[in-house]
């Protein structure tokens, strides 16, 4: 059984996520906090330009906690 403390609860350490319409916005804000907690993230958008831009940036704040990002 998984443990009840509140860290493991709501911990995204290892996990993966798609953010779309994550290069600006409420989509941004999302995938830098997921990132941020140990998550990978894939992220989505319609231009390719922002997306390695972001994804550069995603991976920088990432590299204290174990998260990534792939554009």
């Amino acid at each position: 059984m998984a443990s009840a403390e509140v860290n493991s609860l709501f911990s995204v350490k290892g996990r993966k996520a798609l953010v779309t319409g994550g290069t600006s916005g409420i989509g941004l804000m999302i995938s830098k906090g997921l990132v941020t907690n140990g998550a990978k993230v894939y992220v989505c958008g319609l231009e390719s330009d922002p997306i390695k831009e972001v994804e550069a940036t995603l991976n920088d704040l990432g590299n204290t906690s174990g998260g990534s990002a792939v554009g």
